[in-house]
């Protein structure tokens, strides 16, 4: 409690000093060092603190009494993005092979560009600066949205795995859910060094 009040104080008197900025407690809460919090605070008073927008450009398809959106582009530094020379091919429906629609292909140049973003979001992302409690409850939340999307996200497998309807519902949606559950409880549960127990 002490230490949430430090928190408050904290907020309060940067507000003070700094006519202007918006801050919050969560703020503190997600830098997990000084240095973090002093760099958090440097952009909000530049104004480059907020995100960019994720821009999706879904193919409409309608199926099993829904209309699913589906994303088409590559998925690359955090935005969708065509591959180079907007090169596409036909994803097919392996139970009558029809065309669901057609995705972008991905070419050498563009996995270079995924491998080197996926290595500077690993070295200098967030995810890595965050607490293992914060890392679970955005497990948590994603488990959370797959659950309130699972009919949707399981007609979309039934699709494009010629899966039956109720086998992608349960099994590969369902024990997707269950399983970042169960790794979500143990984010902050596991030390460095430590081993679990054998099973009994």
């Amino acid at each position: 409690m002490a230490s949430c009040h430090k928190h408050e104080r904290l907020v309060e008197e940067v507000k003070e000093l700094c006519d202007g900025v918006e801050l919050e407690n969560e703020d503190i809460y997600m830098a997990t060092t000084f240095k973090d919090f002093i760099q958090l605070l440097v952009r909000k008073l530049r104004g480059d603190d907020k995100e960019s927008e994720c821009i999706i450009d879904y193919v409409e398809k309608a199926v099993n009494k829904l209309v699913l959106q589906m994303p088409h582009q590559l998925f690359i530094g955090g935005k969708f993005v065509d591959a180079e020379g907007a090169k596409t091919y036909d994803t097919i429906n392996p139970t009558d092979g029809s065309v669901i629609c057609q995705v972008s292909l991905a070419q050498a140049s563009d996995v270079d560009k995924a491998v080197a973003a996926a290595k500077d979001a690993f070295e200098n992302g967030l995810w890595r600066k965050i607490s293992a409690r914060d890392r679970g409850q955005l497990l948590y939340r994603l488990a959370d949205l797959m659950e309130e999307h699972q009919e949707e996200l399981a007609t979309i497998e039934a699709l494009d795995a010629g899966a039956v309807y109720t086998l992608a519902l349960k099994t590969h949606v369902g024990m997707s859910i269950q399983t970042f559950r169960y790794f979500a409880g143990w984010c902050d549960k596991i030390q460095v060094g430590t081993r679990l127990p054998p099973a009994a």
